[in-house]
């Protein structure tokens, strides 16, 4: 089992690259490659809210909508408001942009509604196009435990990919003889720790649109495995008797990792098979063992992936990266920010922003019953607290007062784009003055989606922590700042502030919940550290001419709402600190909290700006600004009864972004890795040989 195959052919290295996890259109520059999407055959997530089932999918792959007849698929398109050509909301058909147009000058309806052409379609019928049948879901049956395809079974084989950093990591992989590409998921490379060279493609997908992206190659090894996968009911296939299978056998839902392309097909698959007729399974030596193939149970329907083959472009790459949950792949992040550059307004008083909606045509569901059951919770909690009820009451009023929220009459709000939050309080009694700091949860899941869900992250516009802090240090004068409620000083464009809705009654129940809605970026939202950056970002930009330097700083020198000077001379800090000011005013910024560790520096500033106490917060680390020194300020104790919890609790309270500790830590992650190594459980007192080697370890941090 140990031959192996390098996925490189001549000079070239094997490319990586990814793909988007639906697709739809990306707007790119340069000139992109190709290559063919019979690749799709991996599955994956859509999230296109589906407006006939709300699950996240188009309705032209809705189960749902593809059972139903075609005269039951016209009722529910004009039920929902569908353009007949498209499948979309928003438009007719005769104004539709992807409208198929026949020689007659006539609007062609979408295949799915056509009387002639979207019938019950069964297996065996072709299309006159290019044509990949794609098996997008495995079906078992739990009591025979018999596999079911909706169009045979795919050669899938276990096998351990080999990085060139020693990293190793056992993956599906997918035999395609018809592919033009190798595929492997973006998760893997990462796992990996792959890197390489970026370049552009196209993918002609659904709809036969044309998607532009920029991908990155890297090279992998794979050799087999040695575990052997259950043996398949000899009753049913006596003809794989005692064969080694390396494919997971009788096959549940798969995960497929890597797809492996044509050319590299025959490297891997071997001359000899092993079949009885076409109506039995039959099984492929390949260099890892046997694989599964060939036709199963039939099914009534199959998914279809149309595949336009483009011969005039060639690609250089072989294995493509594809994007999986909430990760965007680089167009689409780029499309973000540039859709944020294209929006973004100054009111004269602060920036207001769009929200950044996955998809224009997502229908939110109401969740007011799900915010209203929360709330109820809430004030079953606060009952027996009254202080901390009345500080609860406090903030809400603090908001009204400061005109980040405002109230509401109305229930429904925009359709398909009210949300309400769900909310609680975390109470800091180390805090002398904002004791109660509410959460907003925009996680919260309703009918399997949350608020966030409907958003894009952005990009990440946050510089390394471990970068700034370098250059905190590298002159001998430090300047410190903090933007007070850096989220809430931004506002949301009108149409989306129904999205941030939520209930309050001041704790008293019975009485109807009040609505209110924030009138500024929550900062709750998934996108709220993207936007606060990009405006900030945005704002730098546009005073660049002016301010110079510290416009420079607040794009490097920014770490959520702290910003850091290094300078040299005095003077020159003081000047920066008053523009830095200025700047971020102009923008409806507030800066505050400064602190030096040069007490002239500090005798000019503001007194109600500054920061008083000598031990701060910077980055992270404690800055004792008297003597100039970061430090540790954790407290760490140890008992008689420490248990596994405690270990991994106490070490991981230990935060290190310059990496003085990293021999000090990594024997409390050694110490970690042996808990579980011995199954300990999360409650199970230490062995007496791994308390000694806590203890000393606590002991000496004490010293550190």
């Amino acid at each position: 089992m140990e031959e192996k195959v390098t996925f490189t052919k001549e000079t070239k290295s094997t490319g990586v690259e990814k793909c988007p996890t639906t697709l739809h259109e990306n707007r790119s520059k340069g000139r992109p490659g190709k290559y063919t999407t019979a690749a799709l055959q991996i599955r994956t997530q859509e999230r296109i809210r589906c407006l006939l089932c709300q699950k996240f999918h188009d309705i032209s792959t809705c189960t749902q909508f593809l059972a139903s007849d075609v005269d039951e698929r016209w009722r529910i398109a004009k039920r929902l408001g569908l353009c007949h050509s498209c499948l979309k909301k928003g438009h007719r058909k005769i104004e539709c942009r992807v409208s198929r147009r026949t020689a007659t000058g006539e609007t062609n309806v979408h295949d799915l509604l056509n009387r002639k052409d979207a019938g019950d379609k069964k297996i065996d019928e072709k299309t006159e196009e290019n044509v990949t049948k794609v098996c997008l879901k495995i079906i078992v049956d739990k009591k025979n435990r018999s596999s079911s395809y909706s169009n045979g079974s795919l050669q899938i084989a276990r096998a351990v990919i080999c990085a060139g950093n020693g990293i190793k990591r056992t993956v599906n992989c997918i035999l395609d003889s018809t592919a033009q590409r190798s595929f492997v998921k973006r998760e893997v490379v990462e796992s990996l720790g792959l890197n390489g060279p970026k370049e552009h493609i196209t993918i002609s997908g659904f709809n036969q649109r044309n998607e532009h992206h920029k991908l990155m190659r890297v090279e992998l090894r794979l050799k087999g495995v040695d575990n052997v996968s259950p043996k398949p009911p000899m009753k049913e296939h006596k003809h794989l008797k005692g064969l080694k299978l390396v494919d997971q056998f009788p096959r549940e839902e798969v995960e497929i990792h890597l797809l492996i392309r044509f050319d590299h097909y025959y490297d891997i698959v071997l001359n000899e098979i092993k079949r009885v007729d076409t109506s039995k399974l039959t099984a492929v030596k390949t260099i890892f063992g046997w694989v599964i193939c060939g036709r199963n149970v039939p099914q009534n329907r199959t998914h279809l992936l149309h595949c336009k083959v483009d011969e005039e472009c060639k690609c250089e790459c072989d294995i493509i990266k594809k994007s999986t949950g909430e990760l965007r792949n680089e167009f689409e992040v780029n499309d973000v920010l540039e859709l944020f550059k294209n929006e973004v307004k100054f009111d004269g008083e602060r920036y207001v922003v769009k929200l950044p909606w996955k998809s224009l045509e997502l229908q939110i569901s109401n969740n007011y019953e799900q915010a209203e059951r929360r709330l109820q919770q809430l004030e079953e909690r606060q009952s027996n607290n009254n202080e901390r009820a009345k500080e609860y009451d406090e903030v809400i009023k603090n908001y009204m007062d400061r005109g980040w929220i405002e109230e509401t009459d109305e229930k429904d709000g925009i359709p398909g784009k009210t949300w309400y939050l769900p909310h609680h309080a975390v109470y800091r009694d180390d805090k002398m003055i904002t004791r109660c700091r509410i959460v907003f949860d925009a996680s919260a899941k309703y009918r399997g989606t949350s608020l966030n869900d409907f958003f894009e992250a952005g990009p990440p516009l946050q510089n390394q922590i471990l970068d700034i802090s370098i250059r905190f240090r590298r002159f001998k004068i430090g300047v410190q700042a903090d933007i007070s409620k850096m989220f809430l000083q931004i506002r949301p464009d009108p149409e989306d502030k129904d999205a941030s809705r939520f209930l309050w009654r001041n704790m008293k129940e019975g009485k109807k919940p009040r609505i209110f809605r924030f009138s500024r970026v929550t900062f709750g939202l998934n996108c709220a550290p993207f936007l606060a950056m990009a405006v900030l970002h945005h704002h730098a930009d546009l005073n660049q001419a002016e301010y110079g330097k510290v416009a420079e700083n607040v794009k490097r020198n920014m770490y959520v709402d702290d910003i850091v000077l290094s300078c040299e001379e005095e003077e020159d800090a003081i000047r920066r600190i008053e523009e830095l000011r200025k700047l971020l005013e102009i923008g409806g910024f507030d800066l505050t909290k400064q602190t030096s560790n040069i007490p002239t520096i500090m005798n000019e500033l503001p007194s109600e700006k500054i920061e008083e106490h000598k031990q701060v917060t910077t980055l992270g680390m404690s800055w004792n600004c008297k003597n100039d020194k970061l430090s540790y300020n954790i407290s760490m104790e140890t008992n008689e009864n420490s248990i596994r919890k405690e270990v991994l609790s106490t070490a991981s309270r230990i935060y290190d972004p310059l990496g003085y500790l990293t021999p000090f830590i990594i024997r409390a992650k050694t110490l970690i890795q042996e808990l579980w190594l011995r199954g300990l459980h999360w409650e199970d007192p230490l062995p007496d040989d791994l308390k000694t080697t806590w203890t000393r370890w606590i002991t000496e941090w004490k010293e550190i």
